[in-house]
């Protein structure tokens, strides 16, 4: 995996080469085999580097209760872009905790107010530590208030429990909403929680959000607009308003925004296939892997 720097940059990389078209992110088709769980197919061609690849990726809430596995499983498969046979296969799992944070991060660097400290959390799963790793990156005196519906006792000293998302939420600089998919919070954050500047990154839909918080924000973005166009005609971001641009170019031009800012990171195909595309670099320099008869 690249190291946190590496990830930054990667996520840069690939927001540019969305601005600039030269990449390949079509919108990302849903399945629902079971009642609130979701299976996504998100191909991607990425000029820089020739990558092409698609990650397929389901998420099922009831897998952790029921049968002891996670939420989110799934894998990517790298393309030749001559001949369209497969390079490799790989599991998704780090890859997509990595790329999520690291675009989080990158939406902070643009938009977070400056000398931000307090983060607060919503959802104490493997989004809640990878997030936690990559804004420390960024500033080491940061802390953490976590609100998870699984009762935990925090060790890390950067972190402290919330008793309820309110207490989260209130007084941070940045929140980041990561419940699964499909599911509501009970009450929604609210826009009357949030401090005046605060930076709102919901990755979790509108899992655990009042439609207040995107319709009163003083800028609101959303990374993928042709994938919120489809998950509004299916119900999701109901109530939400039409966004005021695209992450890419707003975390590109540092756009200035008065008030809160929110960007709704759903999930880009790009920054798979450009992680992708580095771990298999790195795997076959170093010899890592199985090789697979063809």
């Amino acid at each position: 995996m690249p190291d946190l720097e590496q990830q930054f940059a990667l996520i840069e990389a690939a927001y540019r080469a969305t601005i600039e078209g030269t990449c390949e992110t079509p919108a990302t088709p849903e399945i629902a085999p079971r009642p609130r769980a979701h299976a996504h197919a998100m191909p991607a061609y990425v000029a820089a580097g020739d990558i092409t690849s698609l990650k397929w990726i389901s998420g099922y809430p009831t897998n952790r209760e029921e049968h002891g596995l996670p939420y989110l499983s799934g894998l990517i498969v790298v393309n030749d872009s001559n001949t369209g046979l497969p390079l490799a296969v790989m599991d998704s799992s780090a890859i997509t905790g990595a790329r999520t944070a690291a675009a989080s991060a990158v939406c902070v660097e643009a938009f977070a107010r400056d000398g931000w400290s307090t983060v607060g959390i919503i959802g104490g799963g493997v989004q809640s530590e990878a997030h936690v790793e990559a804004l420390t990156r960024l500033n080491p005196s940061a802390t953490f208030r976590v609100f998870s519906r699984r009762p935990f006792e925090p060790e890390d000293p950067r972190l402290s429990a919330a008793v309820d998302p309110r207490s989260a939420v209130e007084g941070a600089d940045v929140v980041i909403t990561a419940m699964t998919l499909k599911t509501k919070l009970e009450p929604p954050v609210a826009f009357d929680w949030l401090t005046p500047t605060a930076l709102v990154l919901p990755l979790d839909d509108d899992s655990s959000l009042d439609a207040d918080v995107a319709n009163g924000a003083g800028a609101f973005y959303v990374d993928a607009p042709d994938d919120y166009v489809l998950r509004q005609a299916v119900g999701t971001f109901s109530n939400w308003r039409e966004p005021d641009g695209a992450v890419p170019a707003a975390v590109l031009d540092r756009r200035p925004a008065e008030g809160v800012v929110v960007c709704a990171n759903q999930g880009m195909g790009v920054l798979d296939a450009v992680f992708a595309g580095f771990v298999l670099d790195a795997a076959e320099r170093e010899g890592v892997g199985a090789l697979l008869d063809r």
